[in-house]
């Protein structure tokens, strides 16, 4: 969940054994991030974590068949608006900067546990272009990418590379809904 917008924060049982996290905010009414987690999950979260009113994470640590267990952590992000990013007056780029250290930090796990990163970045990675290919940029964005990459796009663009991640929804080919 993104920009939920809620002061306060929810932790609440939906049908079907679903649970809502939302998460409180403490600096703005802008932003807002939660989670909604599966029954199957459910008993397999160790830590719910609110770094700040645009990031969090989930913990997780899941029993295999053959005993041990596998560590993953899903991180849940709202970016800020390209209007917001590049907003100079207000501290826009430093708001950025601060938003991908943010990241960058709840990105730490050790390298045994998996990393999922979901939310809205609000940016743009635009059409993969054969510069980002002789670049290497292949095994992070796939083909499918659409529009011109902005602001926001380029700093989620070396976030992406700095974590060896990859822009999962660029590798389908989806039709334009808007």
């Amino acid at each position: 969940l993104q920009e939920t917008k809620c002061t306060i924060g929810e932790d609440i049982d939906l049908p079907g054994n679903y649970r809502m996290v939302i998460l409180d905010q403490m600096n703005c009414r802008h932003g807002g991030v939660g989670f909604i987690i599966s029954p199957r999950m459910r008993d397999y979260v160790t830590h719910i974590v609110r770094f700040s009113d645009r990031v969090c994470y989930l913990d997780f640590n899941i029993p295999l068949k053959g005993g041990g267990s596998r560590k993953l952590r899903v991180v849940n992000c709202y970016g800020l608006t390209p209007a917001r990013a590049v907003e100079q007056r207000k501290g826009g780029q430093r708001k950025v900067k601060n938003f991908y250290s943010e990241l960058n930090t709840v990105c730490g796990v050790p390298s045994k546990w998996e990393l999922f990163v979901i939310g809205d970045f609000n940016g743009k990675l635009g059409r993969r272009t054969n510069q980002d290919v002789m670049d290497g940029l292949s095994a992070h964005m796939g083909a499918y990418g659409m529009g011109t990459r902005n602001l926001n796009g380029e700093f989620l663009l070396n976030f992406i590379v700095n974590h060896d991640l990859a822009a999962c929804n660029t590798f389908f080919d989806h039709p334009c809904k808007h």
